[in-house]
């Protein structure tokens, strides 16, 4: 056995403030300090097999925690109803990134490291709107979204116990663009609420390639999503709920050296259940 390496209390202190501009509209600034500590199999002294992927894993026990700060400011506007307008400029600061690493061995091997810093900062842009304004006959339609548009650049220069390939480039795991879009009809007098979903990422670094090794990207991916809900009583404490995940079955598709290293389609995932809320 060895003893954890994180015996030390994190302070994270966070401060939020909001100015009306107008009775619709506000400004939020906002300002925390977060923490992202390593997990057990991030820290396993033993190798073992990925059941995702199915690649051999291995810890680092050398791993360091990740301190991060975030900043962000946000304007919003209330058009009237549950109708939103928003934007936000955020900011984060991350000290001592842990980043999924691929090592060339008999076989590749996945393991964890600890990178020098890394700067995220980028737009949001979201809305939530209903459709009457198009037609009366929409009133029991409505539509919302967002958009988030991230730049990545991440300091290599004090990584001095692996070799990575890229010394330039996004956080692993950072999409540049980041979108979804929700179109909900709900009929009051059925007790019903259909909503219909649209995921988007953009390309991103999934394993950080090291000794010559390319980095493996993921390819751009959209799902879609149905979700129904049906009240049982009245009073909508009595739900039932249906969803289907994945409706394109869509595949999803790794490269490494624009090579095709992984590809695969997960399929459809059908749920049916009841949920009861006693207060």
């Amino acid at each position: 056995r060895k003893p954890s390496p994180f015996t030390a209390v994190n302070y994270l202190p966070a401060a939020n403030a909001i100015y009306q501009l107008t009775g619709r509209q506000n400004l939020r600034f906002g300002v925390s300090q977060t923490v992202s500590r390593p997990d057990f199999r991030e820290l396993a002294l033993f190798d073992f097999l990925d059941v995702v992927g199915g690649r051999l894993t291995v810890g680092n026990p050398d791993l360091i925690q990740t301190d991060i700060r975030n900043y962000d400011v946000r304007w919003e506007y209330f058009p009237g109803g549950n109708q939103l307008i928003a934007a936000s400029f955020f900011y984060k600061n991350f000290n001592n990134t842990i980043e999924r690493t691929v090592i060339a061995t008999v076989g590749l091997t996945t393991t964890f490291s600890n990178a020098t810093a890394a700067d995220n900062y980028g737009v949001e842009l979201e809305f939530r709107r209903n459709l009457d304004f198009v037609s009366p006959a929409l009133r029991p339609f409505s539509v919302s979204g967002n958009f988030t548009f991230v730049d990545s650049n991440i300091d290599l220069t004090d990584v001095k116990d692996i070799v990575l390939t890229s010394r330039e480039r996004p956080m692993q795991g950072q999409s540049r663009y980041i979108g979804n879009a929700i179109l909900e009809w709900a009929k009051p007098e059925w007790r019903s609420t259909t909503r219909f979903y649209a995921n988007y990422y953009s390309s991103r670094i999934t394993d950080v390639g090291s000794f010559g090794l390319p980095d493996v990207l993921q390819a751009p991916l959209t799902t879609l999503d149905l979700v129904y809900e049906l009240s049982l009583v009245g009073d909508g404490k009595w739900k039932m709920r249906f969803s289907a995940e994945n409706l394109t079955d869509a595949k999803r598709r790794w490269t490494q050296g624009g090579e095709l290293f992984q590809g695969y389609t997960q399929g459809q995932t059908y749920s049916i259940g009841t949920s009861y809320q006693i207060f």
